[in-house]
């Protein structure tokens, strides 16, 4: 079940730093996806939902630097509010089991 993730993860980065690498952060900058061989996976297309990606016309792209910093932080705030459960579930019990 984390393997999966893993990947996703992963080729979401990879997607990403494309991006960044090729220096298309804005409007002026955008990168011809087929000039550089970027298919328009399933992972590319969820990017382009979520606004990481922006279409600025026919195969012409760029990375939403401020989204993406968006995105983090309320991945981190997700990740934070489930270890907080986890932590307050695991104090339960051993309250619980203790009386």
């Amino acid at each position: 079940m984390i393997a999966p993730a893993i990947a996703l993860i992963a080729q979401r980065k990879k997607l990403i730093n494309k991006f960044r690498n090729a220096g298309a952060v804005s409007i002026d900058t955008a990168l011809d996806t087929s000039a550089y061989g970027i298919p328009h996976s399933i992972f590319f297309t969820k990017l382009v939902r979520d606004g990481i990606l922006v279409n600025t016309s026919t195969n012409f792209f760029y990375l939403d630097e401020l989204t993406v910093i968006e995105l983090i932080k309320q991945r981190q705030k997700i990740i934070l509010m489930m270890l907080s459960m986890t932590l307050i579930l695991g104090l339960l019990y051993l309250f619980v089991s203790n009386l």
